[in-house]
């Protein structure tokens, strides 16, 4: 998952791991105290936070490479996980 910053199926992963989606999800859970989706949220966030810092501007192409569905999807859920946009936290 974090190869890949949290763009990946949590079946992937679960069957890469060997697991199924339950058993994955129970471990994630237990390991990290979070459920998988939202470790991936996490991760494709953590992606975006430094994509931000480094390119402060281009946030269309941005949410796109980051794997957000588009603009909007990028912003709302970079606003939700750190309380600010984009381009607040671009500088």
């Amino acid at each position: 998952m974090m190869e890949r910053h949290g763009c990946v199926s949590i079946d992937e992963v679960a069957d890469q791991c060997g697991l199924s989606a339950r058993q994955f999800r129970r471990i994630c859970l237990a390991q990290t105290g979070l459920a998988p989706k939202f470790l991936a949220r996490v991760l494709r966030f953590r992606h975006a936070l430094a994509q931000v810092h480094m390119h402060p501007c281009a946030f269309a192409h941005m949410a796109l490479d980051c794997g957000y569905y588009d603009q909007a999807h990028f912003i709302n859920e970079f606003r939700e996980l750190s309380g600010r946009t984009p381009a607040a936290a671009g500088g």
